[in-house]
């Protein structure tokens, strides 16, 4: 991905490792390259714009107000195209496309037998599984095989997805279903690099919110402990990781990566 001209799309980019990987990113792509910043909280959204444009000023940067949990189809069928004409290109205009499937949540924290219901389990799924598989569909049909633009998909996934963790079952349901979804994409579209990477345990709000929610003491007090300590990984690192692995592209497409398998 070094120095090509390219489009990138990053969703919950507004805090956090989606921060962390458009502030890392911009400054690898050649000039007139697009980042397309995409997340609920406008106003922190557009306070990372100004520091990706800062940090990377042959950038192209625009900021989406974008809720994956929606149902409204026409957000998904339109916020790229809206992004593209916002920038004043076309798909062909560049060499590399990128999907980083970022944005997601945790709570809720609790035993299964403690869940609120189908209305609370609808919207997880639908925020976390459906929405994204929404959008990436989208991508793919924005950037077909037929322009000849390279395509990197990005799945930004967990050890939840792979081990399961108690008072996190919709969470590593959740994680589980998009790393199958997308080793399906890589079975579908050969020409598509795709990489389900978990990014290890970081310094974020969800550290945070099993430290203080989880109903599971094991879990929480494992985290705390980690958090004191300092063995949590910074954002940084582990973008500096997946940059490393992206640059070597020598990984199987369509799998699962950890921070801590490279």
């Amino acid at each position: 991905m070094t120095s090509k001209k390219a489009v990138c799309v990053i969703t919950g980019a507004s805090r956090g490792l989606g921060e962390s990987i458009a502030l890392n990113f911009a400054p690898k792509f050649s000039d007139g390259s697009v980042i397309i910043l995409m997340a609920r909280n406008k106003s922190a959204l557009d306070n990372v714009l100004h520091r990706v444009q800062e940090k990377a000023p042959t950038v192209c940067v625009i900021a989406k107000e974008y809720d994956q949990g929606s149902l409204d189809n026409e957000l998904f069928s339109s916020i790229l195209s809206n992004a593209l004409e916002e920038a004043g290109v076309q798909p062909a205009d560049f060499e590399q496309a990128l999907l980083v499937n970022n944005a997601g949540s945790i709570e809720p924290l609790v035993y299964i037998r403690n869940l609120l219901g189908v209305n609370e389990i609808s919207k997880y799924f639908n925020s976390n599984v459906a929405g994204m598989i929404a959008l990436t569909s989208t991508f793919v049909k924005i950037f077909p095989a037929t322009l000849g633009v390279d395509r990197l998909v990005i799945n930004i996934s967990s050890l939840a997805a792979v081990q399961p963790l108690k008072s996190l079952s919709l969470y590593c349901a959740g994680k589980a279903a998009r790393d199958m979804f997308f080793k399906v994409l890589a079975a579908e579209e050969e020409n598509i690099r795709v990489l389900n990477y978990a990014p290890g345990p970081l310094v974020t709000d969800m550290a945070d919110a099993i430290i203080n929610t989880a109903e599971d003491d094991d879990l929480r007090h494992s985290m705390g402990d980690a958090k004191a300590r300092n063995n949590l990984l910074t954002c940084d690192m582990s973008v500096q990781k997946l940059l490393q692995v992206l640059e070597k592209d020598t990984f199987q497409n369509g799998s699962h990566l950890d921070y801590y398998d490279v």
